[in-house]
Parts: structure tokens; C-alpha cells; sequence
């Protein structure tokens, strides 16, 4: 009985199902029917900008102990200004001869015929004779020639130096002007720390720091000269031969200028050798 009624109930879904079948061949497939637009736009931009900066600083801080100090300083200020000079006919004339020689030490002079000059020598010194010393100079020198006048005819001027500063030790420093506002200077200034002698150790370091500065500042500005059949002579013969140390000399048989010489030192360091060095 059973399975009666499973056979009828397929005999009846096949029967439903042939129908349906039959039914849809009768009707037209549609098909595939797609339509699509596609509207693309791409635009692309690159900006790059690569900017590189490198800044490097460095900065040193030492810290020192000097267990002494020679510090040297010589400021040196000349002025020539609003000055008038008339001359007709002058005669100056400034003259070393057979001077100054085989001395030891400072030598200096300054000789000056014609009128309204600045002259100077200067010689300063800070010395310390121990170990770890510590050196510092600062030399500044300013001249200046500032409106002023000079109405000269028939002047003669002459500067010499001869047979002078030979074989001379130390220092020596002259300045001749045999013409009108000038500026003449001589300086040396000298720090040392003088410590042990070199290759002796013993007593530790011979210095620590030497630091120097020096400064020189020269001006000629809006000055006159009218000069007439002038003669002018600057003469240094056999002079400042075979010395030993420092030799310095200025002349000006003109008018208005600047002159200066300058030696600035600052020295730390062994001040004498046991080895001859």
C-alpha cells in the first residue's frame, strides 16, 4: 500500500511537470540586452619640492686654570684736525746720523721740523715667569687727518736716518716728519708667559693660553694741499744692519699722511732650552 502511493504521487508530479515544459517552448528568449557608458577623467599632478637646509654649530667652551696672568693692552688714538699750515720757502730738515747703535735694550726717537705732527714710541710689556700662564695682548693705534690745509711754495724738506740702529739687541723705533700733520706711530706690545724650560717636565706645563688682538685704523679725509716747487727727500743709509730683536722706522718729508708700525705678541711657552734648542 505503501508503495502505491509513492509510485502514484511521482506519476503526478511528472504528469504537473511536462505541461510546463511544454507551455515554454511556445515564448521568444529575450536575450541579453546591457548597455553601459563609461565616462572617466584622470588627472594627475605632482608637485615636489625638496628643500635641504644643513647648518652646523659648534661651539667649544674650555675651561682653564692658569696659575698666572700677563695680559698687555696699548690703545693709541692720534688726531690732526680743522688745521691750516701757509709755508713759503721752509727749510726742515731732520737728521740721524751715527746714532743708536750696538745698545741693548729700547732705542727710540722721534724728530719732527715741519709743524702740527703726531710722534710716538710705545713699547709695553707683561711678563710671568712660572708655568701654566696665561698671555693676552690687545694693541689698537687710530690716526686720523681730517680737514686741514696746507698752502706750501718753495718748501724743502728732508729726513735721514744713516749710519744708525746697527748691531743693536732689544728694540729700536724711530719716526722722522720733516713735512706738516702727519701721524706717526711706533708700538710693540708683548704679553709672555715664560714657563719651564723645554724637556723639563717636572714642573708640569709651560702655559695655557696666548690670545692677541690688534687693531689699526688709518684715515685721510677731505684735507687740501697745494704744494708750489716743493723739494721732498726720505733717506735711511747704512742703518738697521746686523741688530737683533725689533727695528722699526716712520719718515714723512710730505704732509698729511698716516704712518704706524706696529708689533703685537703674545707668547706662552719654555723660556729658555737646556738642549740648546
Amino acid at each position: 500500500m505503501k508503495k502505491f502511493i509513492v509510485v502514484l504521487l511521482a506519476i503526478s508530479l511528472m504528469a504537473l511537470a511536462v505541461p510546463a515544459m511544454a507551455s515554454s517552448s511556445h515564448h521568444s528568449d529575450p536575450g541579453c540586452n546591457i548597455d553601459f557608458k563609461v565616462d572617466a577623467t584622470k588627472c594627475v599632478k605632482v608637485d615636489k619640492d625638496v628643500y635641504i637646509d644643513k647648518y652646523f654649530a659648534f661651539f667649544v667652551c674650555a675651561k682653564i686654570d692658569p696659575k698666572a696672568l700677563a695680559e698687555c693692552d696699548v690703545f693709541k688714538c692720534d688726531l690732526n684736525n680743522y688745521n691750516i699750515v701757509d709755508s713759503f720757502a721752509g727749510k726742515f730738515k731732520d737728521d740721524i746720523y751715527c746714532s743708536f747703535n750696538e745698545f741693548t735694550g729700547i732705542g727710540q726717537a722721534n724728530q719732527a721740523a715741519g709743524y702740527l705732527n703726531n710722534q710716538a714710541n710705545v713699547v709695553a710689556a707683561a711678563v710671568v715667569d712660572t708655568g701654566d700662564a696665561a698671555a693676552m695682548t690687545e694693541a689698537a693705534v687710530e690716526q686720523t687727518n681730517y680737514y686741514n690745509t696746507l698752502y706750501s711754495c718753495f718748501d724743502r724738506s728732508v729726513d735721514e736716518i744713516k749710519g744708525s740702529f746697527n748691531e743693536f739687541t732689544g728694540i729700536g723705533q724711530a719716526n722722522q716728519s720733516a713735512g706738516s700733520m702727519n701721524n706717526q706711530n711706533n708700538v710693540v706690545a708683548i704679553s709672555a708667559g715664560l714657563g719651564d724650560k723645554i724637556g723639563d717636565s717636572r714642573h708640569g706645563s709651560s702655559g695655557v693660553v696666548a690670545a692677541n688682538d690688534t687693531y689699526l685704523v688709518q684715515n685721510n679725509t677731505l684735507g687740501l694741499a697745494a704744494v708750489n716747487l716743493a723739494c721732498n727727500s726720505n733717506t735711511i743709509g747704512r742703518s738697521f744692519n746686523e741688530f737683533t730683536g725689533i727695528g722699526q722706522a716712520n719718515q714723512s718729508a710730505g704732509s698729511m699722511n698716516n704712518q704706524a708700525n706696529i708689533v703685537s705678541i703674545s707668547y706662552t711657552g719654555a723660556a729658555s732650552s737646556s738642549h740648546g734648542r
